[in-house]
């Protein structure tokens, strides 16, 4: 089990703060530009900074990114979508995802096959620690 440090820690607190009643998953994503952290929450609207309901990602055959409905099965309603739609949306190569919670098994199963050819993405929880997760895509 890792431990947050303090950084860490108060991001996700302050995030938790910004999306008031929102008692879903929330996170925070930190760009490898040096830009400033961006926060997302869980849900069909994954905040204001992006997420899937912005587009800009890939959808059907081969690709996590149902275009299904939003539900729980969905990738594109967690955290961990979202926070891979904001790097398709601003090009991103890779970023470092803090969450509230450990990933779920949706997120586990499908998250390499969201991200295109040489994208990762560092997943940390507290309860769950660190966890690379690489594009399924060759």
């Amino acid at each position: 089990m890792a431990i947050l440090d303090v950084r860490q820690a108060q991001l996700l607190k302050q995030a938790k703060l910004f999306f008031v009643n929102h008692d879903g998953a929330v996170g925070v994503l930190i760009p490898p530009t040096g830009e400033a952290p961006i926060f997302l929450k869980s849900g069909i609207n994954g905040g204001p900074w992006g997420g899937t309901h912005r587009g800009g990602i890939p959808r059907g055959n081969g690709w996590a990114f149902t275009q299904g409905g939003p539900s729980q099965g969905n990738i594109a309603t967690h955290v961990e979508g979202h926070a891979v739609a904001v790097l398709w949306q601003r090009e991103f190569k890779n970023a470092v995802l803090l969450v509230d919670r450990p990933m779920c098994k949706i997120c586990e199963r499908d998250l390499p096959q969201t991200m295109k050819k040489g994208m990762e993405i560092t997943v940390i929880s507290a309860e769950e620690g660190v966890t690379l997760v690489r594009s399924s895509h060759g």
